[in-house]
């Protein structure tokens, strides 16, 4: 059942005609910045703020019926405790990701990226100074009159897992946001990864770029990958990141951590220091900028194993994104780097499960052979698409196509399965 929208509410009252609310979404797509449907209605003088709370009220509470009837999703409690360790140990034994205080608002986990209230009571000021406090050991500053104030922490929460937590200021107040890194790094059977993906991760010199949209599980694919090469193979690899979000068993192989910005200054400095270190295996969550690709491409050069996220939805988007950082004649050498140097490009999409809840993995692969190779010296795209169709062979596959084999398994509605196609023709 999908959340009703704001908008849809609005319709069934007497406040809101279909041609004043279009016009209120016109503008809301042509605002230079975010801003709330509800914040232009008042602006527009359509509603009241006293409506708007009422018709969110009435939207929470159908959200709640929907959600309900998932299985294995909780009802709220009239005795949630504020306490960090309660509340965290709560969230990870219900699987949530993250967790979300906002003052005057009930708390919310997501839960397989279901944002579900758990609580009965409002968050209230002394609420979030105490879990703020409790977790960071400091001090929650209010909102500046200069401007809202943001802040990230990062640390182990009581349970033993590790957290980023954001504060920050809102119209209504002070919230935070709490992300819950996995307590353990999951398999690739655990995610969904076809077994083609343990074929890229073999020591030596080489690149394999993990992309996707925001929040569809880039990080935790890329923690996989670390946790199987150092399973199988005697390595020493190095993770980069701003956070250390998680833990790695140590296996055969050996796993250092460092957090740019505290160990090492930038990306850049930390992926050139990993390679003079004669590191095996380097892993990092982000590639920044031009600087950062330029030094991955070096060490994937040099012989070092190198595996990177990029904010990308798919394989063509990725390489257009990086052909885009070396144009032209100026670009060839980088180029050349990448086309010796990638193993594959992995574009992943996570959709909702069509029964029950939870997830599913969809993920195009795009196999770096002769034919994409080629491609990529001279700095063109518009042939990837039908790469991916001719070279099934060698593990390429296109996400329509993955789309539709997850459709065809029942593991996907078919709106979802729409939505997340390219091609929708």
């Amino acid at each position: 059942m999908r959340e009703e929208r704001l908008g849809q509410i609005l319709l069934e009252t007497p406040f809101l005609s279909a041609g004043e609310l279009e016009r209120c979404l016109q503008i809301q797509a042509l605002s230079p910045s975010p801003r709330p449907l509800g914040e232009i209605l008042i602006a527009e003088g359509l509603i009241s703020r006293e409506t708007l709370e009422r018709v969110l009220q009435v939207q929470e509470a159908r959200r709640i019926k929907g959600r309900e009837k998932k299985q294995g999703l909780p009802r709220p409690k009239a005795d949630l405790s504020m306490d960090p360790s309660d509340l965290l140990a709560y969230a990870r034994s219900l699987g949530a990701t993250d967790l979300f205080l906002s003052l005057g608002r009930r708390p919310r986990f997501r839960i397989h990226g279901e944002l579900v209230p758990v609580g009965e009571k409002p968050v209230t000021q002394a609420d979030l100074e105490g879990f703020f406090e409790s977790l960071t050991g400091g001090k929650m500053e209010a909102p500046g009159r200069d401007g809202p104030r943001c802040g990230t922490y990062f640390g182990a929460d009581p349970g033993g897992g590790r957290f980023r937590a954001i504060v920050f200021s809102n119209w209504t107040g002070m919230a935070l946001a709490v992300h819950l890194a996995p307590t353990k790094v999951p398999s690739f059977e655990e995610l969904g990864h076809p077994p083609i993906v343990a074929d890229f991760l073999h020591p030596g010199r080489g690149l394999v770029l993990v992309t996707g949209p925001a929040g569809h599980g880039r990080s935790t694919t890329l923690a996989a990958m670390v946790g199987h090469v150092c399973r199988e193979h005697q390595v020493a690899a190095v993770v980069l990141d701003q956070s250390l979000e998680m833990s790695f068993p140590q296996g055969k192989g050996t796993v250092l951590s460092r957090v740019v910005g505290r160990d090492v200054r930038t990306f850049p400095e930390a992926l050139r220091a990993a390679a003079r270190e004669d590191a095996d295996v380097i892993a990092t969550r982000e590639i920044p900028d031009k600087e950062a690709f330029l030094a991955a491409l070096e060490a994937a050069e040099a012989g070092h194993l190198v595996l990177a996220t990029l904010d990308a939805p798919t394989a063509t988007h990725t390489l257009e994104l990086i052909f885009k950082a070396f144009p032209g004649a100026g670009g060839a050498e980088a180029r050349r780097i990448l086309a010796s140097t990638l193993r594959a490009v992995l574009a992943q999409r996570l959709l909702p499960a069509r029964e029950g809840t939870g997830k599913v993995l969809a993920l195009e692969i795009l196999v770096n052979t002769l034919s994409v190779s080629d491609e990529i010296r001279k700095g063109r795209t518009d042939q990837l698409g039908l790469l991916l169709q001719l070279e099934k062979e060698s593990g390429s596959v296109g996400l329509d196509e993955s789309l539709t084999q997850l459709l065809l398994q029942g593991k996907i509605s078919f709106e979802d399965a729409f939505e997340a196609a390219q091609d929708k023709g």
